[in-house]
């Protein structure tokens, strides 16, 4: 009986550990090839959004912005959630954290964007320039092997 309760509880605590393991850590090509996978599918709805961009900034087109900058703040969120679960090489996690936190500025810096666009606060959004955290993300990712598609950029 004792023997059976063991068996019973080892194959639990087994089975329990598999299912909560840490993903293990990929090589460097592998992480690269998911990273832009996970670019490649993520990317699309934002592709989809950037085509919706209600054309010259106006008061009227304002809270359409607003609108549009929050879709966008949400839709990054889900990127660097996905972009997270990938695993790095050891040696290669300062760098990938370091993208990752340009990505989280980058969102940081859209969030300021719309909320300056609800409260009608046309002129900074029209002086923002360019999101440095995503250019610095894209860059740096850029770098690292990832494709240039990635983070908003052109591809080319």
């Amino acid at each position: 009986m004792r023997m059976t309760r063991f068996a019973v509880w080892f194959v639990a605590t087994i089975l329990l550990l598999a299912c909560t393991a840490t993903p293990a850590r990929l090589t460097k090509p592998q992480f690269i090839a998911r990273w832009n996978a996970i670019c490649v599918s993520d990317e699309r709805p934002l592709d989809a959004l950037s085509q919706q961009v209600p054309g010259p900034l106006t008061d009227e087109t304002l809270p359409q912005y607003a609108k549009l900058f929050a879709e966008s703040a949400r839709l990054l969120r889900i990127e660097i959630k996905d972009l997270k679960d990938v695993r790095p090489p050891v040696e290669d996690q300062i760098v990938v954290d370091r993208i990752l936190g340009h990505l989280e500025a980058g969102i940081a810096q859209i969030g300021r964007l719309r909320d300056a666009a609800s409260h009608g606060h046309i002129e900074a959004v029209a002086t923002a320039g360019q999101n440095e955290g995503l250019a610095d993300a894209r860059e740096l990712a850029q770098r690292y092997g990832v494709d240039p598609g990635c983070f908003g950029g052109t591809g080319e």
